[in-house]
């Protein structure tokens, strides 16, 4: 009844190749190719087949298991909740328009999960880089300090888990942070002194549930030996992605560890055999990019704090720069172990200079923009008010006291425990 090289086949042979992205649409297939060989004619196959109901519900159930897999591979509880719904909700309906229906019920059920996970994450982010201006500047701070109180809140809020000495402990938040713990529970500290008022519990792991489910579905799928053509797998069309806009950006502002994310996404999207595994793929690199970003840019932005407040100080030159800079230079080495020399020793604040900080000296900052995982425009621009007043920017001139003795603090970066001094790579 069917080609050698229909449709079907070749979606079947694209899975294949990917099958931790199609699970379920390989089941759906071999459900469709045992209806035909049951079938008399094409009639009375899309009539068993209800218009290849079972076909679509798979490539649904696969996209809200993948999601799954994502969520619970970055710790993210209200995701995974929320793609657990949208699973259960496409597990009913008997006809097409019956199975869109419950999607988009599944869809608006989990909508406000999904938001949850944005604020947990976004007031992190926010609350960990206005603690870090905090301590290390003396610029903005009643402004800063609302901002840390409300972003503080309202991560107490809905994320429960967020809990004294015990919030580090969940990979959600180590991940994103490339500090020890000790200086991190000491900004905290003043911020714990009531009890919060959760108004949001975390969501419990529907996992056995959704098992549940699938072996349901699946026990009404038709099964037998089946014997396919050699097809050709479907075309995957070129994309362009965001990984494309980010490496093109690496001539304006470098940044290896970025422009190695990207590099990696732009080949696995490139690796992507079905649309459902494109998405996959997209929303995997995405997750992981979200706390990858925030790391890079908290861990650059503590190594050139000192650097940018002794910019700051030298075209300044008052008593609250220089209190600034002593009070950034004692924030840094509590987080490093590292003074402001051995600071700008380090490989990575060296290739900042070179190649981010000089080449901008001249021209508008706010021309360059800053992207996701950027970090070192307050220093570019501290350092062009200093260059204005007609001075060589030498940070070795300027930073003429000598270093606290060397206490190298690791630096963790997922899941590894590295020197100061290391380029970090994942495993």
């Amino acid at each position: 009844m069917l080609g050698d090289n229909h449709y079907i086949h070749r979606l079947r042979v694209s899975c294949l190749k990917q099958p931790q992205f199609n699970r379920h649409q390989l089941l759906a297939l071999d459900h469709e190719l045992t209806l035909t060989a049951k079938s008399r004619d094409l009639d009375h196959y899309l009539a068993q087949s209800h218009d290849l109901l079972e076909l679509a519900r798979a490539s649904l159930l696969d996209r809200a298991a993948n999601s799954l897999a994502t969520a619970k591979r970055y710790d993210d509880p209200w995701a995974a909740a929320a793609a657990g719904i949208e699973y259960r909700a496409v597990l009913e309906g008997c006809s097409h328009a019956e199975l869109y229906a419950h999607l988009l019920a599944g869809q608006q059920a989990s909508a406000s999960l999904r938001a949850r996970s944005v604020e947990v994450h976004t007031c992190f982010e926010r609350l960990f880089l206005s603690l870090l201006h905090l301590h290390t500047s003396h610029q903005r701070q009643e402004e800063v300090l609302l901002e840390i109180q409300s972003n503080f809140d309202q991560l107490c809020n809905a994320d429960p888990q967020f809990a004294e000495f015990h919030w580090i402990d969940k990979p959600r938040y180590r991940l994103r942070l490339p500090w020890p713990a000790a200086p991190l529970h000491g900004w905290l500290h003043s911020l714990w002194t009531i009890e919060p008022l959760h108004a949001h519990q975390i969501p419990a792991d529907s996992s056995a549930i959704l098992d549940s489910a699938l072996d349901r579905w699946q026990a009404r799928l038709e099964g037998g030996s089946l014997s396919c053509p050699r097809a050709h797998p479907i075309e995957m069309p070129s994309v362009h992605s965001l990984a494309e806009s980010y490496l093109e950006r690496q001539q304006l502002w470098p940044d290896a560890l970025i422009a190695r994310h990207w590099a990696e996404t732009r080949d696995a999207i490139a690796s992507a055999t079905t649309y459902v595994g494109l998405e996959a793929i997209c929303e995997d690199m995405e997750a992981c990019f979200r706390m990858e970003a925030i790391w890079n840019t908290l861990w650059l932005s503590g190594l050139l704090a000192p650097l940018r407040a002794a910019a700051t100080h030298a075209w300044m030159k008052d008593r609250e720069s220089a209190g600034a800079f002593e009070k950034a230079a004692a924030t840094s080495y509590r987080l490093t172990g590292l003074g402001p020399r051995a600071l700008l020793a380090l490989p990575r604040v060296q290739h900042f200079i070179t190649h981010n900080l000089t080449p901008n000296l001249a021209g508008s900052v706010d021309s360059l923009g800053a992207h996701s995982g950027e970090a070192g425009f307050d220093l570019l621009r501290e350092a062009r008010m200093w260059h204005s007043f007609g001075n060589p920017i030498d940070f070795a001139a300027v930073l003429t006291q000598p270093d606290p003795p060397l206490q190298s603090q690791p630096l963790f970066y997922w899941n590894q425990i590295l020197s100061q001094s290391s380029f970090p790579t994942r495993k």
